[in-house]
């Protein structure tokens, strides 16, 4: 994964205009060819899930879990 190097405005939550991807480790969770990645605005964002599902391939299939306010 690229090296990240998320601003300031990409820690205020709801932020969805920074670029990403952000990934972090701890946000995913494996079932099978199913992968979970947890959205919470806080690390993991919609950008980091979808470079997962290139990663990976479609083989897999990742879901963004987005956490609602």
């Amino acid at each position: 994964m690229p090296q990240a190097a998320p601003s300031k405005a990409a820690l205020e939550p709801g932020n969805q205009n920074d670029p990403g991807p952000y990934h972090e480790g701890g946000d995913v969770l494996l079932d099978g060819e199913d992968i979970y990645v947890g959205i919470s605005g806080k690390a993991s964002d919609r950008n980091g899930a979808a470079w997962l599902a290139g990663f990976f391939g479609p083989g897999y299939r990742v879901h963004p879990l987005v956490r609602e306010s």
